[in-house]
């Protein structure tokens, strides 16, 4: 019984490090001035939905700094995704009338720009 307690552990343990290698990874892509700009935005983007579940806090700082530089790129599908991803931890957190607000808008500039999803 206790082996099968520390191997489910490990294996937990091993989930985490690994998820954070991940989104260690994709900030620095975020943060690498050389890439193109979609694919900078497409890296926070993946950071922000990486924990957008496990830690909502965090996945609005990520939405943020995506809104914030997709707003200055004018990449509006960006910007939506960012308000979408805002509204979604917004939702999780329970914050219901600011996530909508939120998603609202998103799906304001999906319909402007033509995205169908």
């Amino acid at each position: 019984m206790k082996k099968t307690i520390l191997l489910t552990l490990c294996l937990f343990a091993s989930q985490v490090l690994l998820s954070q290698v991940n989104t260690d990874s994709l900030k620095a892509i975020f943060h690498d001035r050389t890439q193109a700009d979609s694919v900078r935005l497409e890296a926070l983007y993946a950071v922000s939905n990486a924990v957008l579940f496990s830690q909502p806090d965090s996945a609005i700082f990520y939405a943020q700094q995506l809104y914030e530089e997709a707003t200055k790129l004018d990449n509006k599908v960006f910007v939506g995704l960012a308000l979408n991803t805002k509204g979604t931890a917004l939702n999780v957190k329970g914050y219901h009338d600011m996530a909508l607000e939120n998603l609202e808008r998103s799906l304001n500039i999906f319909e402007e720009v033509g995205v169908k999803k």
